[in-house]
Order: structure tokens, then sequence, then C-alpha cells
């Protein structure tokens, strides 16, 4: 595992144990959603369509919870942590994804490290407002944003 690509603290086999943001793909194909353009409504089709989470885990670990963990279909099924923060290894789904149902059959495996990794591990005066104020900066930048 190269964890460092995620953040300024994590090295490369180990993780920092503090919270991260995260942004992974999305298919542009969100982009002709009405809820998502109402969303974005200064979104440039040149940009990419992007979800930004906030997680106590690794985002490695949060990507495996959104492509295994399904609202409506996640009693029985498994994830990979790969974090610290709790067990490492295969783990139960204990809740369903809490991203949105809506932008969730949109994601890509593709996480966007580039693009969060300056702003982890999370600084303590962001706080709660992390994963808000990164979706700001980005739809500012042009890019289409979802996020809960």
């Amino acid at each position: 595992m190269n964890f460092n690509q995620h953040c300024v603290l994590c090295t490369d086999n180990e993780t920092c144990d503090r919270s991260h943001v995260y942004v992974v793909q999305l298919d542009s194909e969100i982009a002709n959603q009405k809820w998502f353009q109402e969303a974005n409504p200064d979104y440039k089709t040149s940009y990419s369509c992007l979800y930004v989470g906030k997680t106590t885990h690794h985002p490695l670990c949060r990507l495996s919870m959104h492509e295994n963990c399904l609202v409506g279909d996640w009693e029985g099924k498994q994830y990979e942590c790969v974090c610290s923060r709790y067990d490492r290894g295969t783990t139960s789904c204990k809740i369903g994804n809490r991203s949105s149902k809506k932008a969730s059959k949109y994601m890509t495996r593709l996480l966007r490290h580039k693009i969060h990794k300056k702003w982890n591990p999370i600084p303590d005066q962001l706080g709660e407002d992390a994963e808000k104020r990164l979706a700001e900066y980005l739809r500012k930048k042009g890019y289409g944003v979802w996020t809960n």
C-alpha cells in the first residue's frame, strides 16, 4: 500500500490515524441529471465530475465501503479496511453506505488523490467543514461536485 499518495502525514506503509477528505471521480453521465446541474450551476463541461467525502478511515478504506456497502444491499457484505482506525483486513459492513443514493451509481474506482492530498489530514480548524469547504473550492474552479 502506498498510503502517502493521499495524505502528507501518512507514510508509504502506515496511515496517520487522522480524519481525511477524499475525492472520487464520477462518471460524466451524472452531469445530465437535473439535481446535479442544480447543485453545480457554474460547472464547466471540460472539467471532471467529482464526489467529495470525509472519513475517519483512510480514503482507500472509504472507497472500498462505497463499492461494497451499498444502500439497500449491505447486509452480509464486506469491505477491505487498510488503515489502523479499526481492524485491518476484511470487515463486515455495519450499515449501508452513507453516500448519496443519487451519486453512488456514478462513482468510479478512481480516487483523485492529487486533488485531496493537500487537504489531508483534515486540519483541526476545518473540522466538520472540511468536506464542504473542499467541495466549494472545487466548484469555484469549475468542477461538478456532489457531496453529502
